[in-house]
């Protein structure tokens, strides 16, 4: 059954140059499990995906309407299955949703650094000067064409970044569970939503979609995804560098405390090498981006606290 909307039909009308064999059936998304109002077209197997031109070489196009935004899209795929699925095209229980994106018909440079997850509060009762930074970072991130991936809230510096990246032409993809929509934190300016049941899905979620992360000041969300993050670094999951904003001194107990573990042997030397820990932001993304041109590549020979190879401690 299909529940159609305003928005639903502008989205179609924008799209409706686009040939038949990008065509789709299309359903609403509701805010929660009871309502039937609509908040844009979404299928729940399928995703049917704009043409890509120029990947593998040194542009991006998307032909749909210009103005959306100026941010490039992501790799191109003609169909995406549920994110929470298997490989197989059979259909699952409450599979995470999509609200598919809008992209701009411009052509744009593509650089080694795509997309950037960044984690950071949701907080409404944070001290003003936080926000400036995380304004700055959408921002940024907007001029440099690079997606900003999200937990897809609208409330603190995750509402802050992702309003000002928007604002100045860039893509936000929010990723956000049901639970959390229902309660009204969700930003619905995102160009791309995706919805899911658990936070271990939207944490792999987010963790899959950057090119690499940027922490900006968070609680204990915010340092979950972290480490969660770093460990995956460490063991070889991923190649994806992280780096933390040290706003106004906020994340220096952090920092003190790796370096701590790592004098005391419980944290190799090598870590400094995949984290990175500033005070500004643009060299902060600037260092993201060598990282990702340059990747250090996994070894958890020299990541994890093991000792030297076949070198096992024994007691008698």
């Amino acid at each position: 059954m299909t529940i159609q909307s305003p928005i639903a039909s502008r989205a179609r009308s924008m799209c409706g140059s686009m040939a038949g064999a990008h065509s789709t059936s299309r359903s609403g998304i509701s805010k929660n499990s009871t309502s039937a109002v609509a908040i844009g077209p979404i299928t729940d197997q399928k995703i049917a995906m704009p043409p890509m031109l120029g990947i593998g070489r040194t542009t991006l196009a998307c032909p749909l309407d210009p103005g959306v935004s100026s941010a490039p899209t992501r790799a191109p795929t003609r169909a995406r299955m549920p994110v929470s699925g298997a490989e197989s095209a059979k259909p699952m229980r409450r599979s995470p949703r999509t609200i598919p994106s809008m992209c701009s018909g411009k052509v744009h440079p593509m650089s080694a650094l795509r997309s950037v997850t960044l984690y950071c509060s949701s907080s409404r009762s944070l001290d003003p000067h936080f926000s400036v930074a995380a304004r700055a970072t959408g921002e940024l991130l907007a001029r440099r064409g690079i997606t900003l991936v999200y937990g897809g809230g609208g409330l603190g510096l995750m509402g802050e970044a992702a309003r000002a990246c928007k604002a100045a032409g860039g893509r936000v993809e929010g990723i956000i569970t049901r639970k959390f929509l229902d309660l009204e934190q969700g930003w619905l300016g995102c160009d791309e939503l995706v919805v899911v049941d658990t936070m271990r899905e939207r944490k792999r979620i987010l963790i899959e979609r950057g090119d690499a992360f940027l922490v900006l000041p968070g609680g204990m969300g915010t340092f979950e995804e972290f480490f969660e993050t770093l460990v995956g670094r460490q063991i070889g999951d991923h190649e994806k560098p992280i780096a933390v904003l040290d706003d106004h001194g906020y994340y220096l107990p952090l920092q003190s405390m790796i370096e701590h573990s790592i004098r005391e042997k419980f944290v190799r030397e090598a870590v400094r090498e995949i984290v990175h820990f500033g005070g500004e932001l643009e060299p902060l993304v600037d260092w993201l981006e060598a990282s990702v041109r340059t990747p250090v590549h996994a070894d958890p020979e020299r990541f994890l606290p093991m000792g030297p190879k076949n070198a096992a401690a024994r007691r008698d």
